[in-house]
Protein backbone atom coordinates (compact mmCIF):
# COMPACT_ATOMS: atom_id res chain seq x y z
CA UNK A 1 0.00 0.00 0.00
CA UNK A 2 1.50 3.05 -0.76
CA UNK A 3 2.04 5.37 2.17
CA UNK A 4 0.20 8.35 3.20
CA UNK A 5 3.73 10.23 4.20
CA UNK A 6 5.31 9.43 1.00
CA UNK A 7 4.19 11.90 -1.21
CA UNK A 8 3.21 10.95 -4.98
CA UNK A 9 2.63 13.08 -8.29
CA UNK A 10 -0.15 12.82 -10.61
CA UNK A 11 1.06 13.54 -14.39
CA UNK A 12 -1.98 14.10 -16.63
CA UNK A 13 -1.02 14.93 -20.42
CA UNK A 14 -4.07 16.36 -22.14
CA UNK A 15 -5.22 17.63 -25.62
CA UNK A 16 -9.04 18.01 -26.15
CA UNK A 17 -10.51 15.49 -23.65
CA UNK A 18 -13.55 17.01 -22.42
CA UNK A 19 -16.01 15.26 -25.32
CA UNK A 20 -14.91 11.63 -24.34
CA UNK A 21 -16.53 12.06 -20.41
CA UNK A 22 -12.93 10.16 -19.43
CA UNK A 23 -11.62 13.67 -17.55
CA UNK A 24 -14.84 14.16 -16.04
CA UNK A 25 -14.93 10.66 -14.30
CA UNK A 26 -11.53 11.21 -12.92
CA UNK A 27 -11.35 14.34 -11.75
CA UNK A 28 -10.53 15.41 -9.12
CA UNK A 29 -7.68 13.00 -7.97
CA UNK A 30 -5.74 12.89 -4.78
CA UNK A 31 -2.02 13.97 -4.32
CA UNK A 32 -0.20 16.34 -6.27
CA UNK A 33 -1.72 16.78 -9.46
CA UNK A 34 0.19 18.40 -12.12
CA UNK A 35 -1.82 18.88 -15.86
CA UNK A 36 -0.42 19.93 -18.96
CA UNK A 37 -2.47 20.93 -21.69
CA UNK A 38 -1.20 20.74 -25.50
CA UNK A 39 -2.94 23.30 -26.60
CA UNK A 40 -6.81 22.69 -26.31
CA UNK A 41 -9.56 24.24 -28.02
CA UNK A 42 -12.62 23.16 -26.36
CA UNK A 43 -13.48 23.36 -22.39
CA UNK A 44 -10.62 20.96 -21.09
CA UNK A 45 -8.38 23.83 -19.84
CA UNK A 46 -11.39 25.39 -17.68
CA UNK A 47 -12.00 21.97 -16.49
CA UNK A 48 -8.35 21.31 -15.66
CA UNK A 49 -7.77 24.50 -13.97
CA UNK A 50 -10.62 23.57 -11.55
CA UNK A 51 -8.59 20.81 -10.11
CA UNK A 52 -4.82 20.81 -11.12
CA UNK A 53 -2.22 21.46 -8.62
CA UNK A 54 -0.15 23.03 -11.12
CA UNK A 55 -1.43 23.30 -14.46
CA UNK A 56 1.11 23.82 -17.28
CA UNK A 57 0.07 25.39 -21.05
CA UNK A 58 2.35 23.85 -23.38
CA UNK A 59 0.66 24.44 -26.95
CA UNK A 60 1.50 22.98 -29.97
CA UNK A 61 3.57 19.90 -28.18
CA UNK A 62 2.95 16.01 -28.47
CA UNK A 63 2.67 13.48 -25.37
CA UNK A 64 6.20 12.79 -24.44
CA UNK A 65 6.96 16.61 -24.25
CA UNK A 66 3.41 17.28 -21.93
CA UNK A 67 4.76 14.28 -19.97
CA UNK A 68 8.12 15.48 -19.33
CA UNK A 69 7.24 19.17 -18.28
CA UNK A 70 5.01 17.03 -15.71
CA UNK A 71 8.16 15.05 -14.40
CA UNK A 72 9.99 18.26 -13.99
CA UNK A 73 7.03 20.42 -12.29
CA UNK A 74 6.73 17.33 -9.77
CA UNK A 75 7.53 17.04 -6.51
CA UNK A 76 6.77 13.29 -5.50
CA UNK A 77 9.28 10.43 -4.73
CA UNK A 78 7.22 8.34 -7.00
CA UNK A 79 5.47 9.61 -10.22
CA UNK A 80 2.31 8.11 -11.84
CA UNK A 81 1.88 9.20 -15.64
CA UNK A 82 -1.88 9.00 -15.98
CA UNK A 83 -3.59 8.67 -19.54
CA UNK A 84 -6.14 10.92 -20.46
CA UNK A 85 -8.50 8.68 -21.21
CA UNK A 86 -7.99 6.24 -19.01
CA UNK A 87 -10.10 5.79 -15.57
CA UNK A 88 -8.28 4.47 -12.30
CA UNK A 89 -10.51 2.97 -10.18
CA UNK A 90 -10.20 4.69 -6.71
CA UNK A 91 -8.29 2.13 -4.87
CA UNK A 92 -6.07 1.47 -7.00
CA UNK A 93 -3.65 4.39 -5.99
CA UNK A 94 -3.46 2.50 -2.82
CA UNK A 95 -1.40 -0.25 -4.59
CA UNK A 96 1.60 1.78 -5.53
CA UNK A 97 4.75 0.83 -4.36
CA UNK A 98 7.32 2.31 -2.78
CA UNK A 99 10.13 1.76 -4.97
CA UNK A 100 10.51 0.34 -8.33
CA UNK A 101 7.98 0.87 -11.60
CA UNK A 102 5.15 -0.39 -13.29
CA UNK A 103 1.81 -0.07 -14.06
CA UNK A 104 -2.38 -1.18 -13.84
CA UNK A 105 -3.94 -3.73 -15.20
CA UNK A 106 -5.39 -3.22 -18.35
CA UNK A 107 -9.29 -3.20 -19.72
CA UNK A 108 -11.46 -1.61 -22.04
CA UNK A 109 -14.91 0.26 -21.85
CA UNK A 110 -16.50 -1.98 -24.36
CA UNK A 111 -16.67 -5.51 -22.74
CA UNK A 112 -16.97 -7.25 -26.01
CA UNK A 113 -14.82 -10.89 -26.67
CA UNK A 114 -12.53 -8.84 -29.18
CA UNK A 115 -11.45 -6.18 -26.45
CA UNK A 116 -11.47 -8.98 -23.84
CA UNK A 117 -8.62 -11.08 -26.18
CA UNK A 118 -6.86 -7.57 -26.12
CA UNK A 119 -6.35 -6.59 -23.07
CA UNK A 120 -5.49 -10.06 -22.29
CA UNK A 121 -2.50 -9.97 -24.60
CA UNK A 122 -1.75 -6.27 -23.37
CA UNK A 123 -1.12 -7.26 -19.85
CA UNK A 124 -0.36 -11.21 -20.53
CA UNK A 125 2.11 -10.99 -23.11
CA UNK A 126 2.85 -7.22 -23.85
CA UNK A 127 3.28 -6.47 -19.70
CA UNK A 128 3.90 -9.32 -18.15
CA UNK A 129 6.42 -11.39 -20.82
CA UNK A 130 8.07 -8.74 -22.84
CA UNK A 131 7.73 -5.90 -20.02
CA UNK A 132 6.62 -2.95 -22.20
CA UNK A 133 3.44 -1.10 -20.43
CA UNK A 134 1.79 1.91 -22.63
CA UNK A 135 0.54 4.52 -21.33
CA UNK A 136 -3.12 3.31 -20.55
CA UNK A 137 -1.74 1.01 -17.83
CA UNK A 138 -0.97 4.32 -16.12
CA UNK A 139 2.50 3.82 -15.53
CA UNK A 140 3.97 4.21 -12.22
CA UNK A 141 7.76 4.85 -11.64
CA UNK A 142 10.23 6.76 -8.76
CA UNK A 143 11.19 9.78 -10.14
CA UNK A 144 14.92 8.69 -9.53
CA UNK A 145 14.17 6.41 -12.11
CA UNK A 146 12.32 8.58 -15.14
CA UNK A 147 15.16 10.30 -17.25
CA UNK A 148 13.85 12.26 -20.20
CA UNK A 149 11.36 10.58 -21.74
CA UNK A 150 12.50 10.40 -25.71
CA UNK A 151 10.13 13.31 -27.32
CA UNK A 152 8.60 11.45 -30.15
CA UNK A 153 5.13 11.72 -31.46
CA UNK A 154 4.23 7.78 -31.13
CA UNK A 155 5.67 5.13 -28.84
CA UNK A 156 7.08 6.98 -26.11
CA UNK A 157 5.79 4.45 -23.61
CA UNK A 158 7.31 1.72 -25.30
CA UNK A 159 10.57 3.62 -25.32
CA UNK A 160 10.50 4.48 -21.47
CA UNK A 161 9.50 0.68 -20.65
CA UNK A 162 12.94 0.13 -22.83
CA UNK A 163 14.97 2.43 -20.51
CA UNK A 164 13.35 0.91 -17.00
CA UNK A 165 13.53 -2.22 -17.91
CA UNK A 166 17.09 -2.31 -18.35
CA UNK A 167 17.05 -1.11 -14.33
CA UNK A 168 14.50 -3.33 -12.72
CA UNK A 169 11.74 -5.27 -13.97
CA UNK A 170 8.23 -3.73 -13.83
CA UNK A 171 5.11 -4.94 -11.72
CA UNK A 172 2.08 -5.04 -12.90
CA UNK A 173 -0.89 -4.05 -10.34
CA UNK A 174 -3.97 -5.90 -9.64
CA UNK A 175 -5.72 -2.50 -9.70
CA UNK A 176 -7.60 -1.61 -13.06
CA UNK A 177 -7.12 0.82 -15.62
CA UNK A 178 -10.41 1.04 -17.95
CA UNK A 179 -9.42 2.69 -21.03
CA UNK A 180 -11.57 4.15 -23.86
CA UNK A 181 -11.76 1.94 -27.13
CA UNK A 182 -12.64 5.06 -29.35
CA UNK A 183 -9.84 4.02 -31.70
CA UNK A 184 -11.30 0.75 -32.18
CA UNK A 185 -15.25 1.88 -32.36
CA UNK A 186 -15.90 2.39 -35.60
CA UNK A 187 -13.80 -0.86 -37.49
CA UNK A 188 -12.21 -2.71 -35.00
CA UNK A 189 -10.19 -5.03 -37.06
CA UNK A 190 -9.22 -2.40 -39.45
CA UNK A 191 -7.27 -0.28 -36.75
CA UNK A 192 -6.05 -3.80 -35.08
CA UNK A 193 -4.50 -4.22 -38.82
CA UNK A 194 -3.04 -0.68 -37.97
CA UNK A 195 -2.16 -1.07 -35.32
CA UNK A 196 0.07 -3.81 -36.06
CA UNK A 197 1.38 -1.44 -39.27
CA UNK A 198 2.73 1.11 -37.27
CA UNK A 199 4.43 -1.66 -34.50
CA UNK A 200 6.48 -3.27 -37.93
CA UNK A 201 7.63 0.61 -38.73
CA UNK A 202 8.90 1.37 -35.45
CA UNK A 203 10.50 -1.79 -35.43
CA UNK A 204 11.96 -1.32 -38.42
CA UNK A 205 13.44 2.24 -37.94
CA UNK A 206 10.72 4.17 -40.08
CA UNK A 207 10.56 7.80 -37.93
CA UNK A 208 7.99 8.17 -35.37
CA UNK A 209 6.28 11.51 -37.16
CA UNK A 210 5.38 10.08 -40.29
CA UNK A 211 4.25 7.06 -38.27
CA UNK A 212 1.74 9.43 -35.94
CA UNK A 213 0.41 11.03 -39.33
CA UNK A 214 -0.72 7.70 -40.23
CA UNK A 215 -1.50 6.39 -36.59
CA UNK A 216 -3.49 9.86 -35.80
CA UNK A 217 -5.46 10.44 -39.24
CA UNK A 218 -8.81 11.10 -38.36
CA UNK A 219 -8.73 11.22 -34.95
CA UNK A 220 -5.77 13.54 -33.56
CA UNK A 221 -6.28 12.45 -29.98
CA UNK A 222 -2.66 13.02 -28.95
CA UNK A 223 -1.11 15.63 -30.96
CA UNK A 224 -2.13 18.56 -33.69
CA UNK A 225 -2.18 18.06 -37.35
Amino acid sequence: MFPPEMKLSIILPVLNEEHHGFLKQSLPLPHELIIVDGGSTDNTVTLCRQHATKFISLPNSNRAQRINAGIKAASGKMLLLHHPRSFLEPRALEQIPETGWGGFTLAFDNTGVPYRLLSWWSNNIRAKRRRILYLDHCIFAEKALLQDIPEVDVFEDTLLSRQLRTITQPVLLPGISTTSSVRFRKRFLRQWLKNQVIKTGFFLGIPPNRINRFYERGFWLNSKR
